[in-house]
């Protein structure tokens, strides 16, 4: 078992011990940080992912975003190319569940992610150099791999508990420029 698979590994059981009181409060806790950080979200095309398994709450803050004149999309997996695809989703009746149970856009207003202001991703957990490690299936890193030609920004959103000294970053491993957590604002260079 590689470094990674051992944070992944460890940090997945950690995420999973978090409860549902705790859980809702940190969804609450990331918007208020958001609010305060200098992240500015008004009228801007945003990719937000729907949260499963403990990973910090979306949906608040998707309504948020909506709410605020954002075009929201989200992505829609592509199993066999593991490359996500994103959709605009004006309201929550515009999702279906996919083959193993997450929420994702029906197939209108289909955007590439260079077009995009803000992508929010999830991840397992995440380091003070902007890395994340996620599921490991590598999704956002293969859809992502053009985006630093672009002023697209990506924002890991987490659980402060979340936080790793070192995700290992491989070569394909795409940094983020800020994190947002129950706790705090990180912004990375």
């Amino acid at each position: 078992m590689t470094a990674k698979q051992k944070l992944r590994k460890q940090y997945l059981q950690l995420r999973s011990n978090l409860n549902d009181d705790l859980l809702r409060k940190n969804e609450d806790r990331v918007l208020e940080v958001l609010k305060s950080s200098d992240i500015k979200l008004n009228g801007k095309k945003v990719s937000c992912y729907m949260s499963v398994k403990n990973e910090m709450g979306t949906k608040k803050l998707i309504k948020l975003l909506i709410a605020e004149g954002n075009k929201v999309f989200l992505p829609k997996m592509i199993t066999y190319k593991k490359k996500l695809t994103f959709f605009e989703v004006k309201s929550f009746n515009d999702l279906s569940r996919n083959e193993i149970g997450i929420l994702e856009p029906k197939e209108s207003g289909k955007i590439g992610p260079t077009e995009l202001d803000y992508i929010f991703m999830p991840c397992v957990c995440f380091d003070e150099n902007g890395f994340r490690v996620g599921m490991g299936q590598g999704y956002y890193d293969r859809s992502l791999d053009s985006i630093d030609q672009s002023q697209t920004k990506l924002i890991i959103l987490a659980h402060e508990i979340q936080k790793t000294e070192s995700c290992y970053p491989e070569k394909h491993d795409i940094k983020a420029d800020f994190c947002l957590t129950d706790k705090q604002a990180y912004r990375f260079e």
